[in-house]
């Protein structure tokens, strides 16, 4: 209930103990949704005793827009960042020339690096045909993909190519046999 009314509300909105559970809550709260346009991006959430005088609540509210401005800027950033490691990949994946290069501006010596590919694209028309839903599920699985790969190697890299989830992990250098066989 209390993110359905932040959600919707334009004000801070004030919840007293009683209304976030009782118990052990003994102050209340007060919040403000931050927003980038009608987009809720988040909620900044404070401890008080009683609900915000109006200089306090205006302060609260103009701190949600700066933060919702260093939100956007973090995500167009992370944009950015993805679109070039995307390229990378694909240079690098594809070999010839520009493929070391791209390698090194990924972080990743050229020789063994081992390659996950996880294929995302259900069957259908064109991504521009594709809903919202699919699109996001695709980045929560990259996601996913990358916290996982960089629990195995920290130099792990993740990018999309053509619809694929690529993930490369650099294979240690190790005498002995082969730990990865090609098929």
């Amino acid at each position: 209930e209390a993110i359905r009314l932040l959600s919707t509300s334009r004000r801070a909105c004030f919840f007293d103990p009683a209304s976030l559970g009782g118990g052990e809550v003994t102050q209340g709260r007060a919040a403000v949704a931050v927003r980038a346009g009608d987009l809720v991006l988040g909620f900044i959430w404070a401890a008080v005793q009683q609900p915000l005088s109006p200089p306090v609540e205006e302060w609260l509210l103009r701190a949600a827009d700066v933060v919702a401005v260093h939100l956007q800027r973090l995500a167009a950033a992370s944009d950015r960042d993805k679109r070039r490691t995307n390229l990378l990949a694909s240079t690098a994946l594809t070999g010839g020339q520009g493929a070391e290069s791209a390698l090194s501006d990924l972080g990743l010596a050229p020789g063994p690096n081992l390659v996950l590919a996880m294929d995302t694209q259900p069957p259908g028309g064109p991504e521009s045909e594709r809903p919202a839903g699919l699109l996001a599920e695709r980045e929560r699985l990259r996601a996913s993909f990358g916290v996982h790969l960089t629990v195995t190697s920290r130099d792990a890299v993740v990018a999309e190519v053509a619809g694929t989830i690529i993930g490369v992990v650099p294979v240690p250098d190790q005498s002995g046999p082969d730990l990865v066989h090609r098929t």
